[in-house]
């Protein structure tokens, strides 16, 4: 009954993907719940609080990161410019698109078409669950090969 209890323990997939995930978020409790399910998967963190500080972790090391988790409401830049200030830049170095996924609680329709129309890729909203999350990044890594 042990041995079970601790295989059911056992994180799911820990290995299926490798990477570095960039992470736009200024709640810390939302930031260690990402973190966590996306750990789970054997992906990297960088963790940044606001929209202006994911902007310039991103154009610093454009090829480091395989995908974005943007929140929309935050301090200092909003998700949707940064999602528009990364596709910006991701055109003007003619650089293939780094999918973004907004993980938010403005659920809004408004708020999502803003989104797409900023460039982003996959639209949760919050509270998600760590099933959602890997349907979500599976789906779009199939897309784009990884």
């Amino acid at each position: 009954l042990e041995v079970n209890i601790k295989a059911k323990k056992q994180p799911l997939g820990k290995d299926i993907y490798q990477g570095i995930v960039l992470v736009a978020e200024d709640v810390i409790i939302n930031q260690k719940l990402i973190e966590i399910m996306l750990d789970k998967f054997g992906l990297d963190v960088v963790m940044v609080e606001n929209g202006k500080d994911a902007v310039e972790t991103f154009i610093k090391e454009p090829d480091k990161f395989c995908l974005i988790f943007m929140d929309i409401n935050m301090p200092v830049m909003d998700g949707i410019e940064a999602t528009r200030l990364i596709r910006d830049y991701e055109s003007e170095i003619n650089k293939k698109r780094v999918p973004i996924i907004a993980l938010t609680s403005n659920v809004l329709e408004e708020d999502r078409e803003k989104f797409f129309k900023a460039g982003g890729t996959e639209f949760l909203a919050k509270p998600t669950t760590q099933a959602v999350v890997i349907v979500t990044i599976s789906k779009i890594f199939q897309k784009v090969g990884k």
